[in-house]
């Protein structure tokens, strides 16, 4: 780092000088007036003005014409030169000279010699620094404005968000990452959340292999049986795969007829199972079957036999085992959170989320992915079977989430 000192008759012959030897990059650390040499100095005041050259090229004001500067100031401007970081220099020689780097420290700061640069060289040092306060503040007042721009932006795509559906938690971590000068540009913002998104989900979806074995878990009244068919219908007739159908499902009225319907229209076979034993018995009777679906009952969250007996079921599966919590689109985030939650001890790995249909809002499924860490494997969208089922990865995910937060 070099420092030095330099004599002029006033600022602006200084920086001329600072320029020539040190170049446009250099930046000033202090500057005051001081008597010249011999008798005759005494009469006669010279401004020392020390200037430096970094490396980094980052400036700084000196302590001395901080204080100038921030004399009748409003207190947002003093905030905002605070924020450049002065530093104090007592030491002075007269002499120009070269000055041990060691005498000064150097923090970053705003200013350069564009700066001092605008002041009217015309004009006493005094008026120079009024100049130059006049100046900090029109870029306080700046500074001020745009962020007042920025905070407005930032309230109304959190509005959005909120408004999607998304909690404040999903929210906060989406907004962090928008530049300060794209809040203005509404699709490069979108563009901007949904990448981001992508690359946030993109993990959850490395390695993800199906097992021979599928089963449907979730709250009552979410779509498992029809969700079950329309896989089956796809498996079996689009892909030709061998598949079987076993349900556990012996509580809710009507619920093995309607899925007896759906394996005699997909023309697949159907077994009940009523216990732990004649289900490992029916897993090893369709063990040469590509896939087995499995069916269960709803479970509400108050029904805690319930879920210690459908854990007993899954614990008998024996095969690379795909277990999916379904859950309905148009349910609110604590509710979903609370399913995810009750489910857990049955080992899910997979999400499925249905009725996307029947809401305008998918941001609650970001709160579920961020709470149980784990893939959605599938979003369907209607009641038609064997459509209206969309089979998701990272990116078409985070669009999914993100569609209609305009």
């Amino acid at each position: 780092m070099k420092v030095k000192k330099y004599f002029a008759e006033d600022m602006q012959q200084a920086i001329s000088e600072i320029k020539k030897d040190m170049g446009s990059e250099a930046i000033i650390i202090s500057q005051r007036r001081v008597r010249g040499k011999g008798v005759l100095g005494f009469f006669v005041q010279r401004l020392e003005v020390t200037a430096a050259l970094e490396e980094n090229n980052k400036t700084s004001f000196s302590y001395e014409l901080e204080q100038e500067l921030q004399q009748d100031l409003p207190e947002s401007g003093q905030k905002f030169l605070n924020g450049m970081q002065f530093e104090q220099n007592d030491s002075v020689d007269a002499e120009e000279s070269i000055v041990p780097e060691s005498e000064y420290k150097f923090n970053p700061a705003f200013a350069d010699l564009s700066l001092y640069e605008k002041a009217d060289p015309s004009l006493p040092i005094q008026e120079e620094l009024k100049e130059m306060r006049s100046l900090i503040e029109q870029m306080v007042s700046a500074h001020e404005n745009s962020k007042g721009v920025r905070n407005e932006h930032l309230e109304l795509w959190r509005h959005k968000l909120q408004t999607h559906g998304l909690g404040e938690a999903s929210i906060d971590m989406l907004l962090k990452i928008i530049p300060e000068d794209s809040w203005e540009d509404e699709k490069k913002v979108k563009s901007l959340l949904t990448d981001y998104l992508s690359e946030l989900l993109k993990p959850l979806y490395n390695g993800i292999r199906p097992g021979q074995v599928l089963s449907f878990i979730g709250p009552t009244g979410v779509g498992k049986t029809t969700t079950l068919a329309k896989l089956a219908a796809q498996l079996a007739l689009n892909q030709r795969k061998k598949v079987a159908i076993l349900t556990i499902d012996t509580y809710r009225i009507g619920a093995i007829e309607q899925l007896q319907t759906y394996a005699e229209i997909i023309g697949v076979p159907l077994q009940v199972v009523m216990s732990p034993d004649e289900f490992k018995d029916a897993l090893l009777k369709n063990g040469d079957r590509d896939y087995i679906l499995i069916d269960s009952a709803g479970q509400p969250f108050s029904k805690d036999d319930q879920s210690q007996e459908l854990q007993a079921f899954l614990r008998e599966v024996d095969k690379p085992h795909d277990v999916f919590l379904v859950l309905s689109s148009n349910t609110k985030s604590a509710d979903l959170l609370q399913a995810a939650a009750y489910f857990m001890p049955c080992g899910y790995n997979k999400l499925i989320f249905t009725k996307s249909d029947e809401t305008l809002s998918q941001g609650s499924i970001l709160d579920v992915i961020n709470k149980v860490k784990l893939p959605v494997i599938y979003i369907t969208n209607g009641q038609n079977v064997p459509d209206d089922i969309l089979k998701m990865e990272y990116h078409s995910l985070a669009s999914f989430i993100l569609d209609g937060v305009d």
